[in-house]
């Protein structure tokens, strides 16, 4: 039951034994060639489907309807499955090439394989589906090489047909990829896509049982773009509430990540699953996201970078007005760069740039973990445009790990911590901290258990347009920390100078000598000596004149 497709020319019948010499014959007891069908392409070509072959792994087999095909099917000639069915106490089904139908894609002819077991993952029932020319066809092992491919188990890449949209573009959807998470991979019949379905090339959902894929409708949305539904879908920090996207291809519900910058789209408010980001940042490729009103990660919604060859790539968000952050970030040492109320040459459009004071927020226990990557925060002053489009507001930060941090705004605050935060804010780094605000710059201890801290091994540096530096409990202690007391806290603020510890202020200190730079000398010892004596238990600052326009303060390690 090896199986044989012999060609006859009626005007010179063949003669002698079938093999390989003169028919397409199964090497294997089993193999069943052509077993389930030879189907005709309409263009001199013929396919050969024989999914039994090698134990189950399956075959497909171009053949040429003018002279025939001869040999025994293998890699050489046919494209082939890598598993093979295994009866036993766990059963395993083969890949089944050739087994699941196929359909014309263009100029390529797309080969469905749900049951394609993913060897190099690990998984089984992975999918893959394989797009071959027609004319030519496609031999080799099918691998995520040469298809798109899923590697989870079950995802079944393949169980759904393809669809198209017109205009030469093509849509698939794999509604079991990722335990149901589902996917909807939209391409252009020009290139076909390869590679394992992910963020980076599809839009997919992000938990379990998102549905992505199970709802779709493409009227009314011409240009190649597809309607996708996912009512099943987490959003907001909700269940089940939902989502749509309107998705272009690529991995961003758009055209790439890369290109999604303030004239994209304007008036538009566009979804990107975090798992989109966190594929292509994984990749060690930057991403940078604009919009001109606000950019908001949503809570349930952590992108966490992992790039098994190196670093992350570099994330940037830029918002006409607010960034606000209510998921962690960790960009597996990327760099991070995030820019509020950034000003119109960046290309902000100030039509779109709702009204009301510009923030950049995170949220209570969250946490951006640059790693050695470095991480830089801006909250400008909207140049260019004017009242309640260029407000600025308040910085205020949570939990971040770096090398480098800088923070700047011109007009607004820099707070670390809350009052009523539950979490704690500790803000660790390996190298410098530099902050910068046109107001405040306050460090606010919450409740217990909710500390706030800014540490940093190297140098911290503190310059405040206003006088006012100011470190808070709220039962919980807020401190500023040079663990390696190496480098002085250089403090540049105006006069008269104000370092204040709040009253009833139990556990606030700085916690290393610091440096001050003030425009009036004269004005300074009396307050700086005074502010600190506000602390408790009380610092014994040893304070000194260095020079015009310097002053150190030495509280040495009494405050702790």
């Amino acid at each position: 039951s090896a199986g044989a497709i012999t060609f006859i020319d009626p005007a010179a019948p063949p003669t002698g034994v079938v093999g390989p010499v003169n028919s397409l014959v199964g090497a294997s007891p089993g193999d069943r060639i052509g077993s389930n069908d030879v189907e005709g392409l309409g263009n001199g070509k013929s396919i050969v489907l024989s999914p039994l072959w090698g134990g189950g792994k399956g075959a497909v087999t171009w053949y040429d309807n003018a002279v025939g095909t001869f040999g025994t099917v293998g890699a050489s000639n046919s494209l082939v499955g890598s598993t093979a069915d295994i009866i036993g106490e766990i059963r395993v089904v083969g890949d089944r090439v050739g087994l699941s139908g196929y359909q014309t894609v263009g100029s390529y002819l797309a080969l469905r394989i749900p049951n394609w077991n993913n060897t190099a993952a690990g998984t089984t029932r992975s999918g893959a589906i394989t797009f071959a020319d027609l004319f030519t066809g496609i031999t080799g092992v099918v691998s995520e090489s040469n298809s798109l491919v899923g590697d989870h188990n079950n995802d079944r890449v393949g169980n759904s047909s393809i669809q198209s949209l017109g205009g030469g573009k093509f849509y698939v959807r794999a509604t079991d990829w990722n335990a149901a998470a589902g996917s909807v991979t939209l391409f252009d019949s020009s290139m076909p896509p390869v590679g394992v379905v992910s963020g980076a090339n599809s839009l997919v959902g992000q938990v379990a049982a998102d549905g992505y894929g199970n709802n779709f409708n493409t009227s009314n949305f011409g240009g190649g773009r597809l309607l996708v539904r996912a009512s099943n879908a987490d959003s907001g920090g909700k269940t089940n509430n939902g989502r749509v996207h309107i998705y272009l291809g690529g991995g961003a519900g758009g055209d790439g990540l890369g290109s999604q910058l303030y004239a994209d789209r304007p008036g538009q408010t566009v979804t990107i699953s975090p798992a989109q980001i966190l594929a292509i940042l994984a990749s060690g490729t930057d991403v940078v996201l604009q919009a001109s009103s606000d950019i908001t990660l949503e809570a349930l919604s952590d992108i966490l970078v992992n790039n098994p060859n190196g670093n992350g790539g570099r994330l940037t968000l830029q918002a006409g007005r607010s960034v606000l952050l209510n998921s962690n970030i960790s960009t597996d040492n990327g760099n991070v760069l995030l820019i509020a109320n950034d000003h119109q040459a960046s290309g902000v459009v100030t039509a779109q740039r709702e009204a009301g004071a510009a923030n950049i927020t995170m949220a209570n226990g969250t946490l951006i973990d640059a790693g050695t990557g470095n991480v830089d925060i801006q909250l400008r002053n909207g140049q260019g445009r004017s009242g309640d489009q260029a407000l600025s507001g308040t910085i205020l930060l949570r939990s971040i790990t770096a090398a480098n941090l800088s923070v700047a705004t011109d007009a607004g605050n820099i707070q670390i911590g809350d009052a009523n935060a539950s979490a704690p804010s500790l803000i660790k780094l390996s190298g410098d901290a530099t902050l910068r605000s046109g107001s405040s710059i306050v460090v606010q201890g919450g409740a217990q258990g909710a500390q706030a801290e800014l540490s940093a091994d190297g140098q911290i540096s503190l310059f405040v347009n206003a006088p006012d530096l100011e470190l808070r409990s709220g039962g919980s202690f807020a401190r500023i920390v040079n663990p390696t007391n190496q480098f002085a806290l250089k403090l540049g603020l105006p006069t008269p100078l104000a370092i204040n510890a709040t009253t009833g202020c139990t556990i606030c200190a700085i916690v290393s000598p610091f440096e001050i730079t003030s425009s009036s000398i004269s004005e300074v010892i009396d307050v700086i000596t005074a502010s600190i004596l506000g602390m408790n238990p009380i610092p014994e600052p040893e304070v000194t004149k260095e020079s015009e326009g310097e002053i150190e303060v030495d509280a040495g390690e009494t405050c702790k």
